[in-house]
Order: structure tokens, then C-alpha cells, then sequence
């Protein structure tokens, strides 16, 4: 059995599994269910706001209705008292995400929601979108259609960071039917929150004992919230009064006596009694934390029954309502086998491919901690002194000798010597699993790091003569070309017909896209990335081609016909006539030729990230937000702390590369899909069916896999 620490955090899958629900969530237009519409939204709402825990550092703010949180707030950024109302009784019934910006003056209003798309009625995206202070407003108090979550920006003052901030919360009430959507999310963000403020009325504290000890209970045990008793700004002289609200705080929320002091806050709304807790309150938020064992356990255990509860329930009524659909449609028996043998090649490419990836990761990532340990033992100002013990005093500081040191420190420990990351472990992998399904027989037994690009690339043996795939014959060329191609004036049924081995094409197709990815992330020039650091450039494909005739020489000589094989499935004509065999003939083609505008173009677009490096200066943000969880989980002088930042940037780099893994293959799909369309003049009910099939597997799949990662990490909610 592989070490936990081996495995990645559950929540590093929801970026893939929010994906693939707006998919979903345009493919079941088709069915025209209303309440499937509203379940399904509700299910994204739930798991977009779980992915924006998971991605940021959020302090929540929570209390019963009308216990002073939006006016904590209004006096936290000294806001316009119009902006968040404080209605007694009729608070909100929406989370409220607030975000520090740069360069802000005044507060900015958003609301992030799920939209669909004007051209397109079955593609649905989530959009930060700009509205007016009343529309705000509305979203605070009602779930409007489609609403995720409204956002709040204001200027920098507490944090240093953008992905830390605050989440005002709707008031704790027992559940009932009529507030049940709105309480279980407010519960969800109170128990994913980082780190929590929990805000009490002193006038109200003793009757609404009951209440709060039943949230301490349920949410709060074996965490350490920092309490914020409101409206005590008459009692600020009355010094035995004051002791007794603490004393009454404490009591209820379970708060020692020594820690009474940095943990209870009183406040108030006049400037002179302000001024007195503000600068407290900021000290004490930057040493409170939730990150304990219980707490870990809430917070699986929520987001395993949103996943085993909620999404069940909805992939099943869809799964009905597609099934009675399924009567009206037609089933072409070529076409249906097709794509079944495309996913099915697929999804044991994927298999191989993240069994390899998950083994090179945690190799790489051993390696790298063994180096940063020893470094950190031989060197007491190593990773002792620059990870700070508070939360938010990391990113305090914004320039200077500190910081950088902080960032290149990581980001070395992570490239190592050869400042190349996982990137050559990564062309190791990619070069093993294409030479195997190519049959090319090119695989090298030296490591990779003495080989050069040429050898590394593998068309060409010692001798200088072309490695060709034994499996790429002339009757797979001619099925890729009848499927892929358009043939215009030229066109017979001879180009169209397909021969015995029209299957074993079709699975080869999944190869050849990872082949594409291999050359990309060998050669970042041919999509458009600067090969030194390794982001897109400005000028994306154009020059490309002459960018790699200056210096790989030999690619201009490849001839090979992997390369016009890899052309034919990327539509680009010129490949019908056997044009492209060189990769800077490729690139040239990936950006003149009518046939690649559609499908190459968003191909080597995902490539393109499939070359990038999340280590690097694509992912500063998921390496920073890394530090500072693991600063709350752990003592900072601990080796272990270590060891869970570099973990953290591991599962960050997997991610990133099984998403743009699934992105190259979902584009390939459907360029398969409308060539299927096209030539078995297959209808609207077979083409949809398909897509939302398609979809379901994929959800189901990562489903599964986050109910997995939870179990595993904590066995005792199986």
C-alpha cells in the first residue's frame, strides 16, 4: 500500500469535476427538465464555492441573524453603512466573498454566476460579471438564477495576498424546508473556511445561548474562532461589565481562560471606541486557525456527502430522464462503435499516463524534500526562518530580500540543479507510453538527461536514418485520412471508404494527440511558448517555425510520418498529400491552413499549457496559498512543513497535467464526433444522446475518485 502522503488532497480534483458539471450541465438542455435545470445548479453552485475554498485563504464571518457581522465588516473597511445593510432579521441568504485588490479606490461589485452561452444554448460557463450596487444587493438576499456567489472587492488593507479575504456568511438558523438551500451552503463555507470570526449582539448573548452552543457543537468543536461580541461600545467604562460579557463568551464558546485575551474581541460602531479594537482585531486574525484533525473531518465528511448524496441523486434522474429520451433515437451501430473504441483507447491511455504521472511525481517530489530537509538541518536560516508562524504576516512582506528569498527557495528546492523541475521526468514518461503504442521502438535505455533533443525526440536512430511506427501503416493512414480529411473536388468513394482495420485506427487516435502533447512539451516552440520561461508568447504561432528552423536544424529533416499522421488528425489538409512531415512544416500548417483553424488551433492551444510548467511563474499563486495552508497546519519550523509544500506544488503540477491531458482528448473527440456526424448523416437526437453519455462517465468517474481521495484520507468516513 502506497504512503498517504503519496496521494493528493480531495479538493485538488474539483477544478475537473466543476468542468466537466457545466458540461453536463449544457448537454441535458436537450432532456428540456426544468428541475433537473434547478438540481444540477444548485450542484454547481455547492462545488464552485467548495473549489473557492480550496483555492483561497477565507476568514468567515459567521453568527445568527442579525448579531452585527455586516456591520463588523462595514467597520472592518469603514464602508458606506448603505452597502451592506444591517436589517435586523432579513440578513442574507447568500455567502458574500471578500476580496483585497490592487490598485482600488473604492469598493467594486460582482457577482459570479453560471451563464449560458448567447451563440450556443447547450455551453455554459461561470462569469465574474460587474453589477450595480442594488443588483448586489438582490443576490445577497435572494439566490438568484444561475448565482453562484457575489463578490465584494475592496482595497488592500488587511492582507497582502488576492487569494485571501473574508466570507460574510447568512445567519446560523436550525434547518428547515424553507431555508434549506441557503443554510446548507452557509454551512458548507463555515466548515471549509480557512479560518473563522464568529460574531455575537452582548445584548442578545445570554438569550441566545442555546443557539450558539448548538453551533459550537455541530461546526466549531475542536476549532479556535476568534469571537467578536458586538454593540458593547456603551460598556467600554464599565470595566465589571466588560469582564462579564468575556466571561459569558468564553463560557459558551468554550474559549480557556488564557486565551480569552487574543480571542474575544468587544466591539462597537463609534470612531473613538474603533480605534481601540481594530488594531486587536487585526493582530488576533493573524494567529487564528481552524486547520486541526476534527475540523478536517467536518470538512471531508461535508463535501463527501455533497458527492455521495446531492450528485448522485442528480446524475440519476438525469440518467432517467435520458433513458425515456432515448425512444425517439436511432442508433448507428458504426458510428456508436467508433466512439466507443475512441474512449476506450482513451481512457487506458489516461490510466497508463496518470499511473506514470502519479509514480514521477512522487519520485521527483521525494527527491526534492530529502534535498530541502538536509538543506534546512545544515542551514538554520533555510526554511526555519522564512516560513513565518502567523497567517497573514507571510504576505506582509511585498518587497525586499525576505520575500524573494521565500519564492526562490521553493521554486529551487522544486527545479533542482538543473533548474528543469519535473519537465524531463515528465518527457520521460510521455516518450515511454508513445514509443510503446507506436511501436517505434525508439525508447532509450540512457537517462534522459544525457540525451540530447534529437535523441530525446526518437524519429531518427543512431545512424541517422528515420524510425518509423510499425503500427502506422499505409491502411491506418488511409482510414485517418477517409475519417479527417476533406478531400473537396478530389473526393470519391474510394477516399471514403474504410477499410478492416478502421477500429484499430480510431484507437490510435488518443496516441497520436499524446504524441502531439510529447512534442509540445519537447519543443514549446511548436505551440507558441517561450522555451525559457516557459509561457505563451505574445506573437503565439506566428515566427514559431522559424524560431525552431534557427535552432533545431534537424527538425526541418524529420521526415517522418508520425508528424503528417499527428497533421491528418489535427484536419489540416495539406496532409492528404503526405506535405507535412517536419515539425516547423507542422507549425507553418497549424497557422495558414483553413482546415487547422478549428480544430488544430484549439489543440495546440491546450498543448500549450500541457508545455507550460506549474512551478513556474504560470502558478506563483498555488505555490503562495501552498505556504500559507500549511503555515496554519503545522508548526512553520517543522520538517514536516516541508514536506506538505512540496506535496502541495506536486498535486498542483498533476493537475495541471491531467487537465490539459483531457483537454487535447475532449477537442480530438469532438473532431471525431462531427467527421462521425458528417459522414453517417447522423441526427441532433444520436449527436446529443452521445455528448450527455459522454459526460456522465466523466463526472461519474471523478466522483468516484474524490470519494476515493476521502476515504482515504480519512478511513472512518467509508
Amino acid at each position: 500500500m502506497s504512503d498517504k502522503n503519496d496521494r493528493p488532497r480531495p479538493e485538488i480534483i474539483l477544478g475537473r469535476l466543476n468542468k466537466r458539471l457545466l458540461e453536463l450541465r449544457g448537454a441535458i438542455n436537450y432532456l428540456n427538465d426544468e428541475n433537473l435545470y434547478s438540481k444540477i445548479t444548485e450542484i454547481i453552485r455547492k462545488l464552485n464555492v467548495a473549489s473557492l475554498l480550496n483555492e483561497h485563504y477565507l476568514v468567515a464571518i459567521a453568527g445568527y441573524q442579525g448579531a452585527g457581522k455586516s456591520t463588523l465588516l462595514t467597520q472592518l473597511y469603514e464602508l458606506d453603512i448603505n452597502i451592506l445593510k444591517p436589517e435586523d432579521g432579513l440578513g442574507e441568504k447568500s455567502p458574500l466573498l471578500i476580496l483585497e485588490k490592487n490598485n482600488i479606490l473604492e469598493p467594486e461589485f460582482y457577482l459570479r454566476s453560471l451563464v449560458q452561452h448567447h451563440d450556443d444554448e447547450s455551453t455554459f460557463y461561470t462569469e465574474d460579471r460587474p453589477v450595480s450596487l442594488l443588483e448586489f444587493q438582490d443576490a445577497l438576499k435572494n439566490l438568484i438564477m444561475g448565482q453562484i456567489i457575489p463578490i465584494l472587492h475592496v482595497p488592500k488593507r488587511y492582507f497582502n495576498s488576492e487569494l485571501q479575504g473574508f466570507l460574510l456568511l447568512p445567519g446560523y438558523e436550525k434547518i428547515d424546508n424553507n431555508n434549506r438551500a441557503w443554510q446548507e451552503l452557509m454551512i458548507q463555507t463555515l466548515i471549509g473556511s480557512s479560518a473563522m470570526v464568529v460574531v455575537t449582539d452582548s445584548t442578545r448573548l445570554p438569550d441566545q445561548r442555546k443557539i450558539l452552543m448548538d453551533m459550537e457543537r455541530k461546526f466549531l468543536s475542536g476549532a479556535k474562532p476568534l469571537i467578536v461580541v458586538s454593540k458593547t461600545e456603551e460598556w467600554a467604562s464599565d470595566s465589571s461589565l466588560y469582564r462579564e460579557t468575556r466571561t459569558t463568551a468564553c463560557e459558551v464558546f468554550n474559549v480557556p481562560e488564557n486565551e480569552a485575551e487574543q480571542r474575544v474581541i468587544l466591539t462597537g460602531t463609534t470612531a473613538q471606541y474603533r480605534k481601540k479594537w481594530i488594531h486587536k482585531f487585526e493582530a488576533s486574525l493573524n494567529k487564528i486557525s481552524l486547520m486541526n484533525a476534527s475540523v478536517r473531518e467536518r470538512q471531508l465528511e461535508n463535501l463527501g456527502n455533497i458527492l455521495r448524496d446531492d450528485l448522485s441523486e442528480v446524475l440519476q434522474l438525469i440518467e432517467e430522464a435520458k433513458q425515456i429520451k432515448e425512444i425517439e433515437i436511432h442508433i448507428n451501430n458504426d458510428a456508436k462503435s467508433f466512439l466507443d473504441a475512441f474512449d476506450k483507447s482513451r481512457d487506458s491511455l489516461k490510466r497508463e499516463y496518470s499511473r506514470g504521472l502519479n509514480s514521477a511525481l512522487n519520485s521527483h517530489t521525494g527527491a526534492v524534500t530529502k534535498n530541502a530537509i538536509k538543506y534546512h538541518i545544515e542551514n538554520h536560516e533555510g526554511f526555519k526562518n522564512f516560513f513565518l508562524t502567523n497567517v497573514t504576516s507571510f504576505f506582509k512582506y511585498t518587497s525586499g530580500e525576505r520575500e524573494i528569498n521565500s519564492e526562490e527557495r521553493i521554486l529551487g528546492a522544486w527545479n533542482g540543479e538543473n533548474n528543469k523541475g519535473f519537465t524531463l521526468a515528465h518527457l520521460e514518461l510521455l516518450g515511454k507510453i508513445t514509443s510503446v503504442k507506436l511501436k517505434t521502438n525508439s525508447e532509450s535505455k540512457n537517462s534522459i538527461l544525457t540525451l540530447s533533443p534529437e535523441e530525446i525526440l526518437g524519429y531518427k536512430d543512431k545512424s541517422g536514418n528515420t524510425i518509423e511506427s510499425l503500427v502506422l501503416n499505409s491502411s491506418t493512414e488511409h482510414n485517418l485520412k477517409a475519417i479527417f480529411l476533406d478531400h473537396s473536388d478530389k473526393i470519391t468513394t474510394e477516399h471514403l471508404k474504410l477499410n478492416k482495420e478502421s477500429l484499430k485506427t480510431i484507437e490510435l487516435i488518443p496516441v497520436l494527440g499524446l504524441e502531439f502533447v510529447r512534442l509540445a512539451a519537447l519543443f514549446p516552440e511548436i505551440v507558441g511558448v517561450d522555451v525559457n520561461l516557459m509561457i505563451r508568447r505574445e506573437d503565439g504561432l506566428r515566427g514559431a517555425s522559424e524560431r525552431i528552423a534557427a535552432d533545431y536544424n534537424f527538425l526541418n529533416i524529420t521526415k517522418n510520418k508520425i508528424i503528417n499522421n499527428i497533421a491528418t488528425v489535427l484536419m489540416i489538409d495539406a496532409a492528404a498529400e503526405g506535405l507535412i512531415d517536419s515539425i516547423p512544416l507542422l507549425v507553418t500548417s497549424l497557422q495558414g491552413t483553413q482546415g487547422a483553424t478549428a480544430t488544430a488551433g484549439v489543440v495546440a492551444t491546450e498543448a500549450s499549457s500541457a508545455a507550460s510548467v506549474v512551478a513556474g511563474g504560470v502558478a506563483i499563486g498555488l505555490i503562495s496559498i501552498a505556504i500559507i495552508r500549511e503555515v496554519q497546519r503545522q508548526d512553520a519550523a517543522d520538517r514536516d512543513l516541508i514536506r506538505g509544500v512540496l506535496r502541495a506544488i506536486r498535486d498542483a503540477n498533476r493537475e495541471h497535467y491531467i487537465s490539459s491531458l483531457d483537454a487535447v482528448m475532449d477537442q480530438l473527440r469532438l473532431t471525431l464526433e462531427n467527421r462521425l456526424r458528417d459522414r453517417y448523416k447522423l441526427n441532433e437526437h444520436f449527436m446529443r444522446r452521445d455528448r450527455i453519455t459522454c459526460v456522465l462517465s466523466h463526472v461519474r468517474s471523478l466522483k468516484e475518485d474524490m470519494l476515493e481521495a476521502i476515504g482515504e484520507e480519512s478511513p472512518s468516513l467509508v
